[in-house]
């Protein structure tokens, strides 16, 4: 049946996905945008683990995770499946995949450096469980389907802010180099019910949980947050004074005189068993 609305048109026009590699050129292909994700996602590690319990990992699972990133999630979710592959076209985040690896003495992965728009599944083969975090695969899901025999579980972005969202009110006035895709607005019309009614619409039956998400670390001092945190982002000489105050609604002092940075926010987590489609 045709559906009424199409919403995977409408998600490529909303929620563009990042562009292929092509010359090595984007930004998305940088050391730098690595560095700060892998930064990012050990901030986040203590609540991706919510993320993580919805996927229903099997110790037998044979997992891909489509665009890894640093991994984020290829390393809890290694400690839970047989073995997982990770997949990223960026050859620094899966620099970070070995290091963060070794770090939890996870020894399952598989790094593979190749373009999620352009591999198949007679190169890398089928997997038990795909899982998927706002990445590019989002923008199909019918691809993502096409390389599991068991499982899909996406992430997502829920009603609270996003990584360039956050980042946004963090250096907020920090920098003459302020970047405006920072500053956007969530509008809600235009999120996570796209790709619900966009799997719904392929005929699978999507199971979706709201978590809690946030990112988090403890530090000795204030100046050890300042220091951990300024490089996610570009302050000024003159306006550190300014990063400095807009870190600070985020910032708890303990009695003993630590620190902890929290910033609050939540994540939705879609799967769907391949095998029960209408």
């Amino acid at each position: 049946m045709k559906p009424i609305i199409n919403w995977q048109e409408l998600m490529k026009i909303v929620l563009p996905s990042p562009k292929p590699p092509g010359n090595g050129e984007s930004p998305w292909m940088s050391r730098a945008f690595a560095d700060m994700y892998n930064r990012m996602s050990a901030l986040e590690r203590t609540h991706t683990t919510n993320q993580v319990e919805c996927m229903g990992i099997r110790p037998e699972d044979t997992v891909l995770d489509s665009g890894c990133g640093p991994g984020r999630l290829s390393v809890p979710l290694a400690k839970r499946a047989k073995s997982v592959t990770s997949l990223d076209f960026n050859p620094y985040c899966l620099e970070h995949v070995r290091e963060n690896a070794a770090k939890e003495g996870v020894k399952n992965i598989t790094p593979v450096l190749k373009d999620w728009t352009t591999v198949t599944p007679e190169e890398i083969g089928t997997f038990d469980v795909v899982v998927c975090s706002r990445s590019a695969g989002l923008s199909d899901f019918e691809r993502l389907s096409s390389f599991s025999r068991r499982i899909v579980a996406v992430v997502s972005w829920g009603d609270g802010p996003n990584i360039p969202m956050i980042l946004g009110e963090i250096f907020k006035g920090t920098s003459s180099k302020e970047n405006p895709s920072r500053n956007r607005f969530h509008d809600r019309r235009f999120g996570f019910n796209m790709m619900f009614n966009t799997v719904y619409d392929l005929g699978f039956a999507p199971n979706v949980r709201y978590v809690e998400d946030g990112f988090t670390a403890d530090f000795a001092s204030r100046d050890e947050a300042y220091e951990h945190i300024l490089p996610l982002g570009e302050v000024d000489k003159d306006k550190v004074d300014i990063f400095k105050a807009n870190l600070e609604p985020y910032l708890t002092i303990k009695t003993d005189g630590t620190v902890t940075f929290l910033r609050k926010t939540e994540s939705v987590v879609m799967w769907w068993d391949v095998n029960h489609r209408q």
